[in-house]
């Protein structure tokens, strides 16, 4: 099960770090919760390039995988990473180590408040 978030990339303004940062748009909502910690459809997820040995569950990581995207608060499982979804109506899944074409840390989210209305 893939969240196949879109993918944006960007400059950094100037006042970030020399670094480039990626961008994707949470399609689904497997991770809302409906608390504050929650990412919801629309949100925009602004993202560092990360190494996998540095995931953790504490933090939100976007991995590419052969298919998609996927987007969790992932936790080990020898050789492999099994998705935290907030929302009771998914399943959680695994994704295998060797699947990952890359990985994202998370670093902010911005919310769309007003959904429905073309940007």
């Amino acid at each position: 099960m893939n969240n196949n978030n879109q993918k944006m990339s960007a400059l950094p303004s100037q006042n970030e770090p020399a670094k480039y940062f990626t961008y994707f748009e949470v399609n689904n909502d497997a991770l809302d919760n409906k608390t504050r910690y929650s990412l919801c459809k629309g949100d925009i997820l602004k993202c560092i390039p990360a190494e996998v040995k540095n995931i953790t569950p504490k933090k939100y990581f976007v991995l590419e995988i052969n298919g998609g995207t996927c987007v969790s608060k992932w936790t080990r499982a020898k050789g492999a990473f099994m998705s935290n979804p907030l929302n009771p109506e998914y399943p959680a899944y695994k994704v295998n180590a060797s699947e990952i074409l890359q990985c994202y840390k998370v670093i902010s989210t911005q919310r769309d408040i007003a959904p429905g209305i073309a940007r």
